[in-house]
Formats: structure tokens, C-alpha cells, sequence
């Protein structure tokens, strides 16, 4: 099998940029172009009139995520320069799988955030739709699994360690 582009979706989370190690690794042993992209989602609801318009709150997370993209851009192509970033409209899962489509993507590879249980019905799992919804392999990279009753206990900071 060869890999010749790696679409690797990122919302900036800790585990997406996990993703992104996997990622590069698995570019430079296949010689594969690297394209991120972030997606965002387009609100559907009203929007009350004390916030500014919504093609304004859209610009302004377009620039957000097109600025954020670089950065991680230029961290990664010092170690491997064949990485290109993209900022998208749409649903999430339904435009990753479009643009695996059209960029002839040969691997994507996602960060899942390990939602279980209340967490996973109610927000769903982008991971899991993309992966039914691609035309091509999809690599899951699992964010680090954090015990509910540990968090809600004060146990267990922000990187999973226990407090003392």
C-alpha cells in the first residue's frame, strides 16, 4: 500500500495535536504530503443581538483557525517540510470525508477525545462518522481516557496526573 497524502483533520485540542505526531511519522516513513485542516461548523440557530452578525463570528474564527494552522504549519515543516494546512466550512465529519474524496487522500488520521457513556450520546463522535463516511483508511489516534470520577473528584489535573 502506498501512502501519498494524509489528511489529518485538527480542532487544537491536545489529543488532535497527538494526531498530528502520528501523523508525521507515518508521512516521512511513506514519503506522504501532510494536509491539515480545520473545519468549522456553521452555527444554525438565532443569534441574539447583542453579538456581533454571524458571517462576522465565521470570519473571525476562519482567521483564529487559519492563524493557528500556520503555527502548527511551521512547527511541523521544520522536521518534515511536506505539509500544507486548509480551513473549511461545513459539517465536520461530512466535510473531512468530502475533502478525503478531492484531495485523493490516502490515510486520514483523527484524534478521538475517549467521550463515553452521556459525554458520547449527546455530542457524538466526529471519529466515529468520519470513519463510516471516508472513501479511504482512517487512522484513530485515542486521546488519553480520563476517569470520570477521578475528574469530578479534583484527583486528576488537566495531563491525567494526580494531584497530590
Amino acid at each position: 500500500m502506498q501512502i501519498k497524502r494524509i489528511l489529518v483533520p485538527t480542532d487544537f485540542s491536545r489529543p488532535s495535536l497527538k494526531a498530528v505526531d502520528y501523523a508525521i511519522d507515518l508521512a516521512r516513513q511513506h514519503q506522504a504530503e501532510v494536509v491539515f485542516v480545520h473545519v468549522i461548523e456553521p452555527m444554525s440557530y438565532a443569534v441574539p443581538r447583542y453579538l456581533p452578525e454571524p458571517t462576522a463570528l465565521l470570519e473571525e474564527q476562519r482567521k483564529e483557525a487559519q492563524d493557528a494552522l500556520e503555527r502548527l504549519v511551521e512547527r511541523v515543516a521544520k522536521g518534515y517540510p511536506r505539509c500544507r494546512s486548509e480551513v473549511h466550512l461545513g459539517v465536520v465529519y461530512e466535510r473531512i470525508a468530502e475533502l478525503a474524496r478531492t484531495l485523493k487522500a490516502d490515510l486520514i488520521v483523527i484524534a478521538t477525545h475517549g467521550r463515553t457513556g452521556l459525554a458520547h450520546l449527546l455530542i457524538g463522535s466526529v471519529a466515529e462518522r468520519v470513519v463510516r463516511m471516508a472513501p479511504c483508511p482512517v487512522l484513530t489516534v485515542r486521546g488519553a481516557m480520563l476517569p470520570a470520577r477521578l475528574a469530578r473528584r479534583g484527583r486528576v489535573g488537566a495531563a491525567g496526573r494526580k494531584r497530590k
